[in-house]
This record gives C-alpha cells, sequence and structure tokens, in this order.
C-alpha cells in the first residue's frame, strides 16, 4: 500500500509541475502582451495590433528562452544528482552482492575440506563427528550465501551440505534438509548432472517420511544408474544407494524391477 502511495504521489507531482510550467509561459505572454501595449501607450487599436502581437511575440520568446535556459541549467543538476545516486545504489549492491559471493566461496572451500577429512570413504559415517558437524555448518552457510547466484559454487556447497548431512545423519533438521534436497534435485535437472541426482536421492532415502518422495527418489536413481557420465566411484555410491532403496520401498523396488 504504502508503495502504491508513492506512486500516486510521483505522478500528481509531475503533473503539477507541468501544469507549472504551462502557467508560467502563459503569464509570460500575457505579461508580454501588457508590455509592449504600454510601450506604445496605448490600448491596442486595430490597426496597430499585428505591431504589437509582433512585439510582445519577440518578448516572449525572448524570455521563455532565457526561462528555458534556467530550467535546463536546474534540470541537468537534477538528472546527474539522480545518475549520481543511481550509480551509487547500482554499485553498493553488485559490492554487496560480490561480498556475499567471497563469503560463501570462503565457506564452502572450508567445508569441504573439513568435511572430506571427517567422512569414510564411501560417506556411510563420520570418522570425526564434531568436525564433521562444522563442515556441515560451513557449507550452510556458504549455501545460503550464494543461494540464487546459480553459480557452480551455490550447488556445490549444497551438495556438500547434504552429503555430509547423509554421513551424519542428525534428523533435527529433517524438513529443511528435505526442501535443500528437492532444490538439489532441481539443479541436477537444469545442469544434467548425474552427481547432485545421487545426492538427491540418498538425502531424500535417509530423511524423508513422504512414501511418495521414497518413490520419486527410487525412480531418480533407476534414470541415473544407467548414465555414461557415472565414474567408478558414483557407480559404488548408486549401488549402494540401490540396496537402501530396496530397504526404504521395497514393494516399488520390486514393481519396477518386473
Amino acid at each position: 500500500m504504502p508503495k502504491k502511495l508513492d506512486n500516486v504521489i510521483r505522478r500528481t507531482r509531475r503533473i503539477l509541475n507541468v501544469l507549472a510550467v504551462f502557467a508560467i509561459l502563459i503569464f509570460i505572454s500575457i505579461a508580454s502582451i501588457y508590455l509592449v501595449t504600454g510601450s506604445f501607450k496605448l490600448s491596442p487599436p486595430g490597426k496597430d495590433l499585428p505591431a504589437i502581437l509582433f512585439a510582445s511575440g519577440q518578448v516572449s520568446l525572448f524570455v521563455i528562452t532565457i526561462f528555458i535556459g534556467i530550467l535546463t541549467l536546474f534540470g541537468f543538476a537534477y538528472f546527474e544528482r539522480k545518475i549520481e545516486e543511481a550509480v551509487k545504489v547500482e554499485t553498493a549492491k553488485r559490492l554487496a552482492t560480490l561480498e556475499n559471493e567471497m563469503r560463501g566461496r570462503s565457506f564452502a572451500i572450508q567445508g569441504y575440506v573439513i568435511g572430506e577429512n571427517s567422512v569414510n570413504e564411501d560417506f556411510t559415517a563420520p570418522t570425526n563427528e564434531e568436525r564433521l558437524r562444522e563442515a556441515i555448518l560451513y557449507c550452510d552457510q556458504a549455501y545460503n550465501f550464494l543461494k540464487g547466484t546459480g553459480l557452480a559454487a551455490e550447488f556445490l556447497a549444497l551438495n556438500n551440505f547434504l552429503g555430509y548431512s547423509c554421513a551424519l545423519q542428525d534428523k533435527s533438521r529433517r524438513g529443511y534438509i528435505v526442501a535443500c534436497a528437492h532444490r538439489l534435485r532441481e539443479a541436477a535437472d537444469e545442469h544434467d548432472s548425474p552427481n547432485l541426482l545421487l545426492t538427491y536421492a540418498r538425502t531424500i532415502l535417509e530423511f524423508s517420511l513422504d512414501p511418495h518422495e521414497v518413490d520419486q527418489a527410487c525412480d531418480a536413481l533407476d534414470d541415473v544408474k544407467t548414465s555414461p557420465q557415472l565414474n567408478d566411484k558414483q557407480k559404488r555410491e548408486a549401488n549402494y544407494l540401490a540396496s537402501l532403496a530396496e530397504k526404504r520401498s521395497p514393494a516399488s523396488t520390486r514393481h519396477r524391477r518386473h
């Protein structure tokens, strides 16, 4: 509501400014006629009327030219100030975005380094639970700084956050983790990334309580298992997740096999 009111006030000011300019121009024209008439020292008779109108027109043109020149000077200063303000605002926004990006990348690197040294090779259990929690915190902070940028670092931080959360298996933030998994699924589809899809499937199988979500994760897992883009480590992860899917949704898994 305040925004609409502000727009109405701005439009009203513009209309009033235009009316004020027209009023000044009309006043200048009328004043010019009276000035020229006074110089002729008579009321405008018919034979002198063309000369009076011509002279008053010249006077009006001269005064209006000066008036427009003054408006131009003030208008130039006004627009110059507005441009400077817009540049400052845009620069501040870009600097804030760059600052968030640098912070996000820094946290993502710290989370990755700590996390990789705090889990076993197949990411099924932590080797140092306290350090792994620290890595998860860094990755979560990195994702929040980078969220919405569309940069590769955003999805790297999100992927690591979910992967380390699966290794820790702490269900205290189940809802938030599942929501992040759905965002990762969108990124996996956008960028055709089997690695992100594997992490999505693993997160849903570990944390989701919704059978429909679990079935969707199993379907995605079936699709990604046959991807030629998988390396040996990812193939081992896919096989592990297939066994986990069998435990979470045995009926749907048997149905897919047939």
